[in-house]
């Protein structure tokens, strides 16, 4: 009997030393917060600023040996598009903005002459946006005579397309936001329609 009761307080003790311990996990898993760690080939820029859509600095770093890193410490309640903001020292004109998805976890940007993104979900669904919209603007290069009709047509329909696609993250707010002006009134008015239901 007292061996049984020994076991039975032995099994009591692992198992709260494991609550303790995914209680633990689960807080620094909480607090995690972003880290966004970015590399850039231009030189003429000192720091990198992480702003929101409106242009409000939320966080500054260095760049050191073409390296930067931006750490959000703070709780996330929600994901949101923010900017990588880089602006040459003494020349409003010489600067580099880039959405980044700031959410939960570890962000890679890399700002060379073309932008990348990746490292988690949203990043990666902005990047395929960014992607598909260069596609779009190479394919206008190849028609140089292209009338202005088809033109709008084709852009249109891309941003209606990735806004439904991405209707349920802020990754399609961001694209009807910034693009949505672009959209003719029957994808806008789609667009609107499935924005609406959430």
């Amino acid at each position: 009997m007292k061996q049984q009761k020994h076991l039975l307080h032995l099994a009591l003790a692992v198992w709260g030393c494991l609550t303790i311990g995914c209680l633990n996990n689960a807080c620094r898993q909480e607090r995690q917060g972003c880290r966004i760690e970015g590399i850039t080939t231009y030189k003429e820029y000192p720091s990198a600023m992480l702003t929101d859509l409106r242009g409000k600095t939320l966080l500054t770093a260095p760049i050191e040996n073409g390296r930067f890193d931006l750490v959000w410490t703070d709780s996330l309640p929600a994901p949101q598009v923010c900017l990588i903001h880089m602006q040459a020292p003494g020349d409003s004109t010489d600067r580099v903005d880039m959405p980044v998805v700031v959410e939960q976890g570890r962000v890679s940007v890399s700002l060379n002459e073309y932008i990348n993104t990746s490292g988690t979900p949203l990043n990666r669904a902005l990047q395929a946006f960014l992607n598909g919209l260069q596609g779009c603007r190479d394919e206008v290069r190849e028609q140089p005579a292209i009338s202005s009709e088809a033109l709008h047509t084709l852009f249109s329909n891309y941003y209606r397309q990735q806004i439904l696609l991405n209707r349920d993250n802020v990754v399609g707010e961001y694209i009807y936001n910034q693009y949505g002006s672009h959209l003719n009134s029957a994808d806008r008015a789609q667009a609107e329609a499935s924005l609406s239901k959430l």
